[in-house]
C-alpha cells in the first residue's frame, strides 16, 4: 500500500531522511518509533505531501504520488496536536469536511467513532470552548469518516482518557481486520506491542528496524517490549 524507496530529505546541511526504503502492507498495523528528531516527522510529512523528498520515491497504492494529491483521499490522517478552527462547532466541521473533501461514489461515511465518542453531545458547542481530549475524539472521528484504505495516527494516545483510547484502540483492529494499512507513530513499547504487529524503528533518518514485533520478541528471547 506504501513504498518508500531511498527516501532522502536534506534540509540545508541536515539529512532528515536517508535512504529510507521499506513497503507497508494492507491488513497490518505499523508502528513506527525512533528518538527525537529520528525523521519520523519528516518521513509522515513525506508521505502526506507536506514536504517533498530531496531524493527517492514515494508510492501509495502502486502510483507515485509526486505532484498529485488524489492519492490523500485514500489516507486518514490523525495528527498529535488538534488544530481545528476554533469559532466553528462540531456540526459546522463535519459539514465543512463533507462539502469540501470528494466522496466516491458509493462510499459509506464512517459515523462509528462519531457515535463511539457521543460527539453528537457536543454538536452545537464551538470547538474553541471544548477540552484537548474532546478535540482528539473529533480528530480520532474525522481520521475514519470517510472510510480511507489507510489511516496515519501521530502519537494517536495522547489526550485521550483510558476509555476513549480503548474505544480507539478497538476500531484499529477493526480496521486492520478490512485489509487496510494502519501506520501510527509512537514513543511507548507497551501500546506498541498491543496494538501493532510490525514495527519501523527509525534513527539519525536510517531505518535500524523493520520486521514483526513477534519476531523481534524471538530474536531477543524476550516475553514483551516492555
Amino acid at each position: 500500500m506504501i513504498q518508500f524507496t531511498d527516501l532522502t530529505k536534506r534540509f540545508g546541511a541536515v539529512t532528515a531522511l536517508n535512504g529510507v526504503a521499506t513497503h507497508l502492507r494492507g491488513g497490518r498495523v505499523v508502528v513506527l518509533m525512533g528518538p527525537n528528531a529520528s525523521g519520523k516527522s519528516t518521513l509522515l510529512k513525506c508521505l502526506l505531501g507536506i514536504v517533498q523528498p530531496t531524493s527517492g520515491t514515494v508510492q501509495v497504492l502502486g502510483q507515485p504520488i509526486r505532484g498529485q494529491w488524489a492519492y490523500r483521499q485514500a489516507i486518514g490522517y490523525m495528527p498529535q496536536l488538534n488544530h481545528l478552527p476554533e469559532n466553528l462547532t462540531t456540526a459546522q466541521l463535519f459539514e465543512m469536511m463533507r462539502t469540501v473533501r470528494p466522496v466516491p461514489p458509493g462510499t459509506v461515511l464512517d459515523y462509528e467513532l462519531y457515535e463511539a465518542y457521543n460527539l453528537d453531545y457536543w454538536r452545537d458547542r464551538r470547538l474553541g470552548t471544548l477540552s484537548g481530549g474532546t478535540r482528539q475524539k473529533i480528530n480520532a472521528a474525522l481520521t475514519f469518516l470517510f472510510a480511507p484504505r489507510i489511516v496515519v495516527l501521530d502519537e494517536p494516545s495522547v489526550g485521550l482518557d483510558p476509555v476513549a483510547v480503548e474505544v480507539l484502540k478497538a476500531k484499529i483492529r477493526r480496521f486492520r481486520a478490512a485489509e487496510r494499512l494502519v501506520l501510527l507513530t509512537s514513543h511507548q513499547f507497551p501500546e506498541a506491542e498491543e496494538v501493532g504487529e510490525d514495527l519501523l524503528y527509525i534513527r539519525d533518518g536510517q531505518v535500524q528496524l523493520d520486521l514483526p514485533i513477534a519476531d523481534l520478541l524471538a530474536r531477543a528471547d524476550r516475553p514483551t517490549l516492555g
